[in-house]
């Protein structure tokens, strides 16, 4: 072979393996744009999932729960405005209500009351009836009934054991509240009476994947679900 074809053969070789490089790279890249596409999916279908349970804020079947009286015979954590303090717990269906923040009370094991007591004579709350949906956004803060660190970007869940992870990668967090005619309350804290008349709650969430580093574009990296919530258990005003 001369040295001409020598160099030609060298040169042919040389684009045919980056061509084939350049194809591996391709395929690669849209691996992991359909991976982050899948996470961003996984994380919003999870957090509207577990936001959905909020349906059931006021489920109240022996009528018992909400008369105004303490829920329970000693002081616990109660989260008003975004603060915590201990004190009497006094139900209401919805305990607190903001663009971040959602707390509602229901009696899911119906019966009658929020609390269970050991043999020793110790009184809880009952596992999964004070629920508190908070977002954290851009910047993380600690929570301050027990001094626990909570993450950006994450939606948790507190349930009485402190505020547990409940989907990550949430870069957008909305809740807007209507009453039973459908009129929608002021993006704010709401007071007492407001509360008192929420019947629907919209949620609307944005999931981002994880992944840094990529150039994801911004419709296969994020999606964002809006979902109606009906509270059920809630009479018309």
């Amino acid at each position: 072979m001369t040295l001409i074809g020598l160099l030609l053969a060298t040169a042919v070789t040389g684009m045919v393996a980056a061509s084939f490089y350049a194809l591996f790279i391709l395929f690669h890249k849209n691996y992991r744009l359909q991976e982050a596409a899948a996470e961003a999916q996984q994380q919003a279908r999870v957090a509207q999932g577990v936001i959905a349970e909020v349906e059931q804020a006021g489920y109240d079947p022996m009528g018992t729960l909400f008369k105004g009286v303490p829920g329970t015979a000693g002081k616990v954590p109660v989260f008003r405005n975004g603060q915590c303090r201990k004190t009497v717990l006094i139900p209401e269906p919805v305990m607190e209500a903001t663009p971040n923040i959602i707390h509602y009370i229901a009696d899911v094991n119906g019966n009658g009351r929020l609390y269970v007591e050991d043999i020793h004579g110790k009184k809880d709350i009952d596992s999964d009836e004070d629920v508190r949906f908070s977002w954290v956004g851009e910047r993380p803060t600690k929570e301050t009934c027990r001094g626990k660190e909570y993450r950006p970007w994450t939606l948790y869940r507190d349930s009485g054991g402190g505020g547990q992870e409940a989907s990550l990668n949430i870069v957008l967090f909305r809740l807007d509240y209507f009453d039973e005619e459908g009129n929608q309350f002021p993006a704010v804290v709401l007071d007492t009476a407001q509360r008192a008349r929420i019947r629907k709650i919209v949620s609307t969430l944005r999931a981002q994947a994880s992944a840094a580093g990529l150039d994801l574009r911004p419709n296969v990296r994020t999606l964002e679900l809006t979902s109606s919530i009906r509270l059920k258990a809630l009479k018309p005003n």
